[in-house]
């Protein structure tokens, strides 16, 4: 099985074994993509086993976090860019699914986001617009394949944190800034319980914004 991006080697891994590729336009649609994936193997009731154990988790979550919605801030540091990651991204389903509520520049649906970024899941911002990074609480990572642009990404990441733009958001300085892995751009139920694990970890416990 796989994506169906894969279609151009198609040919080539069905005459190895029976081949499926499943439709998946962007990340945000993990879920519809893991129920396909289940049910072609045979397996739909292992399936909505893990989505019934993470909704008891969301539920668990919602309980501890009570009337407490505070508004997330998800971004990703690129070599050469800042991106907003939006509302149906993977980790914007997450956020949705957590009951948590996000900063209007990223509260944009996929339409929304194709149509004015031509992205359905992130939006590019200038470094003049930071501000709309702002939030209650701020997520970000860096994550590329290669070494050397990863630790470009890094390098961008801590030149960022010395722009007095940076320092006059409210979350940094109310010391709400969570730097976390590249599991918060995965696509399936195992990268989703690792950000609601880091929900948990860096939200339950905080306090009234």
């Amino acid at each position: 099985m796989g994506l169906d991006h894969y279609q151009k080697i198609y040919s080539q891994t069905s005459r190895i074994a029976p081949t499926v590729l499943v439709e998946f336009e962007h990340s945000g649609l993990w879920k519809e993509a893991f129920q396909t994936v289940g049910e072609t193997l045979g397996k739909a009731d292992v399936g909505q086993q893990v989505m019934d154990d993470y909704y008891k988790r969301l539920k668990d979550f919602k309980a501890k976090m009570g009337d407490r919605h505070p508004k997330v801030s998800v971004v990703r540091i690129y070599p050469n860019s800042i991106n907003l990651y939006l509302r149906d991204s993977f980790p914007g389903t997450v956020l949705q699914d957590a009951g948590l509520t996000r900063p209007p520049s990223q509260d944009l649906s996929a339409g929304d986001a194709q149509r004015i970024a031509d992205n359905p899941i992130q939006m590019q911002i200038s470094q003049e617009l930071l501000s709309q990074i702002d939030g209650d609480v701020l997520f970000v990572w860096t994550a590329e394949n290669e070494a050397e642009a990863n630790q470009a990404a890094q390098k961008k990441l801590e030149k960022l944190q010395t722009d007095p733009l940076w320092k006059t958001l409210n979350v940094v300085q109310k010391n709400q800034v969570y730097f976390v892995p590249n599991y918060w751009i995965g696509a399936g139920p195992i990268a989703a319980n690792a950000i609601l694990d880091d929900l948990f970890k860096y939200l339950v416990k905080q306090p009234q914004s």
